[in-house]
């Protein structure tokens, strides 16, 4: 369940997740496509999975213990086009590449305040109702 209470659903895996957070994620697998049969149906799957976490099969959905979910559009919903703009520009700076675990890693921190946030796992997946991808981000924090 993300913080927000609604489910992480991931319903098969079709797709070799990332394990290192500075590997480049294929730009397909972080905003796929309404017609990409791997996400056909809403299914969502795990595209990034820090080493050493293990995911678990729960009635949410493929999720890993001890961590928080959290929807993207939530993420943008509750702080603002203007804060998600500043925080991913930060982390751009600071990591470089857009396209790794590691810079969401510190877009999260920078939106949170929170350098001890760790990202463990992002999922990607396409709305069935809009046809726009999204991604769910699962970390932890000393917080």
């Amino acid at each position: 369940m993300d913080i927000f209470g609604a489910p992480v659903i991931n319903r098969r895996e079709l797709v070799t997740p990332i394990r290192n957070k500075t590997t480049q994620i294929d730009r397909m697998l972080l905003d796929p496509l309404y017609n990409d049969r791997r996400f056909a149906g809403g299914d969502m799957h795990t595209i990034f999975l820090a080493r050493g976490l293990v995911i678990k099969e729960t009635e949410y959905g493929n999720t890993v213990d001890d961590l928080f979910y959290v929807y993207s559009d939530r993420l943008y919903g509750h702080y603002g086009d203007k804060a998600m703009k500043t925080a991913r520009e930060a982390a751009k700076e600071k990591v470089g590449n857009y396209q790794s675990a590691a810079y969401f890693e510190q877009m999260l921190r920078n939106l949170e305040n929170d350098e001890t946030i760790k990202l463990g796992h992002i999922l990607s997946g396409v709305n069935v109702a809009t046809q726009y991808s999204y991604r769910v981000f699962g970390y932890s924090t000393e917080k």
